[in-house]
Formats: structure tokens, C-alpha cells, sequence
């Protein structure tokens, strides 16, 4: 590159550490607009959401299994458990730029001088801990004795109270006959996250049930703030 500014962290799992890079047009960085401090009930929206956030989450009691509905994308539903959760917000939608300060900082544009960074627009960050790829965990099968913690789902081992899953690649919903819960399991009394994703399928006198593989790529970090 000519000029400009190329940002690269240490690669963790899938990801390969790239975090910025001014020459690529249109790129925006997510930045952390909400840490909350009031749970979200199981049914309930995510106050503040808006369309395009991630948002990532972790069981308000620091258990159980947690799933996002996203059949409506404007107004995804917490699913499972009661939920704190952050939400993550590209630098091109509309940020404060105050959070963080209005003097002094850093502001990064790309070559057609749009904001693909800028420090004031938040007070909080996230380390990437795990990088989970594309149905790469197997999911549940009862049948088989694969359970949510069968090590084939394990994703992150090291779990803090700070730690926070990505919902975006989460699903729980009905579609006639059949259930898709796709959702990350925080096992009790330990630090370990699972992917548990499976469907249910019911008419009449048959019933069957399978595993899920996860359909989205996982992000899992701790809450830097």
C-alpha cells in the first residue's frame, strides 16, 4: 500500500488476526456501543438493537443454554435463558463520538474518506478468545450419546464472567412439524462453552431428532472495558 494503515492482531483459531486495513474501500470495524447491565428475559428484544449489530451474549446466571430468534432480523428475541448481552455496531451507522472523548484519539479513513475507525466512538473493546468455523462443532444426537458437553461441541475452555458469545449464527424457532434450537451452552461449575444444536421432529405417532451442525461462523471473547 501507498499510505494509509494496516492493523493485524495474533491470529486465534479461525481467525487469521486481520483487524484493519484503510486501502480496502467500504471496510467499517465493529465497535462496542452497549454493555448491559439489566438482563434480557427469555421472549424479550434487546434494547438499543438495531438492525446490523452483533450481538453477543452469556447466560445472566452464568448457565444453561442460550439461543437468538432472528426470523424477524429487526427484532431478534433472547431464547433459553434470562441474558446479559453486548451489542456491537459497524463505525459507518450512527455512533456517538463522544463516549470515548471529542479531542483526542485515533480516526482512521479509507481512501474515499469514510470513517473505518475511530477510538472516541467507544469506551469498551472485545479480545477475541475463540474463533469457531463454519459446521465445524458436530452437535447433539441423543441417540448416539452425543450430549451438548460431548467434547465434539466443545468450543472455549476458558470462561470468565467477562466472556461473551456471538448470537448472530444462533436460531430457535418452528417450522410445522420440526424444531431448530441452534444455541451455546455454558456448562455449570465450570469454565467450559459447547455448541448445542439440534432438531426435533414430530407428526402424528413419528417423532425424530438429529444433530445440527453450526451454520455460522462463532466468535467467543471477553469484554475489555
Amino acid at each position: 500500500m501507498a499510505y494509509g494503515a494496516v492493523i493485524n492482531g495474533q491470529a486465534v483459531g479461525n481467525w487469521d488476526g486481520f483487524i484493519l486495513d484503510s486501502t480496502i474501500l467500504d471496510l467499517r470495524s465493529y465497535v462496542v456501543v452497549l454493555v448491559s447491565t439489566t438482563a434480557v428475559a427469555v421472549g424479550g428484544q434487546y434494547p438499543s438493537y438495531t438492525l446490523g449489530d452483533l450481538i453477543f451474549a452469556r447466560p445472566d446466571d452464568g448457565a444453561g443454554t442460550i439461543y437468538t430468534d432472528f426470523r424477524n432480523p429487526s427484532t431478534p428475541l433472547a431464547k433459553g435463558e434470562a441474558q446479559q448481552y453486548v451489542l456491537m455496531r459497524p463505525t459507518g451507522a450512527s455512533i456517538s463520538s463522544t463516549a470515548n472523548g471529542t479531542n483526542f484519539g485515533l480516526q482512521v479513513l479509507d481512501t474515499s474518506g469514510n470513517i473505518i475507525y475511530d477510538s472516541r466512538k467507544s469506551t469498551s473493546g472485545l479480545n477475541i478468545k475463540a474463533t469457531i468455523g463454519y459446521r465445524s462443532m458436530n452437535g447433539t444426537d441423543t441417540a448416539n450419546s452425543i450430549a451438548a458437553d460431548h467434547s465434539s461441541n466443545l468450543m472455549y475452555g476458558s470462561a470468565a464472567s467477562t466472556t461473551y458469545v456471538l448470537m448472530n449464527g444462533t436460531s430457535f424457532y418452528t417450522i410445522g412439524p420440526m424444531d431448530i434450537y441452534e444455541g451455546i451452552y455454558f456448562k455449570g461449575s465450570t469454565t467450559n462453552i459447547y455448541w448445542s444444536g439440534h432438531w426435533y421432529f414430530s407428526w402424528g405417532n413419528e417423532v425424530s431428532r438429529g444433530p445440527m451442525k453450526n451454520s455460522g461462523e462463532i466468535i467467543i471473547g471477553d469484554i475489555i472495558s
